[in-house]
């Protein structure tokens, strides 16, 4: 459990974050971002309030926004089809005084790339949309009995 207030210690921020899509680190990506849920379906047979609930529909989803160097570097490792490949990212989250934590995406596709530029001195940037088949936190599944 967290304490409140810190004194001499740290708390995560972006630079704490080492990024590893399937066993290759990557340090220029700029944003990462996943949602999971568990949708229960309702039981009222024949009465207006509810009388119990399904497990429900597991899902989950991702994002990234990567600079055009390194999105170069992930579709060259995943290939011709790069859009058809599936793998991991891992998110490993340290820092000094604080216990490491971890986030995995597991069985991620690309589902949409976007991408561009525009005149100044920012890099560019790509973002990819992930499909996700389960998120994965220090060794956790959300729903018990996952298959993959």
């Amino acid at each position: 459990m967290a304490t409140y207030p810190l004194i001499n210690g740290n708390k995560y921020d972006y630079s704490s974050i080492e990024i590893d899509i399937d066993g290759t680190l990557f340090t220029g990506v700029k944003e990462v971002s996943f949602t999971q849920g568990l949708e229960p379906g309702e039981v009222r047979g024949t009465r207006a309030e509810l009388i119990g609930r399904t497990r429900g529909e597991y899902s989950a989803e991702g994002s990234m926004v990567v600079y055009a160097e390194e999105y170069a570097e992930i579709i060259a490792a995943l290939g011709d089809g790069f859009m058809e490949k599936s793998f991991s990212v891992t998110m490993t989250y340290s820092d000094t005084n604080v216990p490491t934590q971890v986030n995995r995406l597991i069985g991620c596709r690309i589902t949409n790339v976007e991408g561009g530029g525009s005149q100044g001195t920012d890099p560019l940037e790509v973002s990819l949309d992930l499909s996700v088949f389960r998120v994965e936190t220090d060794g956790l599944n959300a729903v018990s009995g996952m298959l993959t």
